[in-house]
């Protein structure tokens, strides 16, 4: 039961960095889970349109982009913000 309140203290200590993690992962998963549905929508318009020109069409194929993009960002940054902590933690035991 000692680790218990010792853990406590390391997750007191990098708290900032694993809440910054969380919403970095729940940014990447609100992106990941709306590129079908923009996909979707973006086939709806040109199927009623086949003119790929339209500005609603475009708007959609920039959103995915915009997503894809950002997807690597937030899923680097939550991982970055997991991780180093437990090496900071890991060197400070060693």
């Amino acid at each position: 039961m000692k680790r218990l309140p010792f853990l406590l203290s390391l997750l007191r200590q990098h708290a900032l960095s694993y809440l910054g993690g969380t919403v970095l992962l729940a940014a990447t998963l609100w992106m990941t889970l709306s590129i079908p549905l923009y996909l979707q929508q973006a086939v709806d318009i040109l199927r009623s349109n086949p003119d790929p020109t339209g500005s609603a069409f475009l708007d959609r194929v920039g959103w995915i982009l915009f997503f894809a993009l950002g997807i690597i960002f937030t899923r680097t940054g939550s991982r970055l913000c997991f991780f180093v902590p437990g090496r900071r933690v890991e060197f400070d035991l060693k």
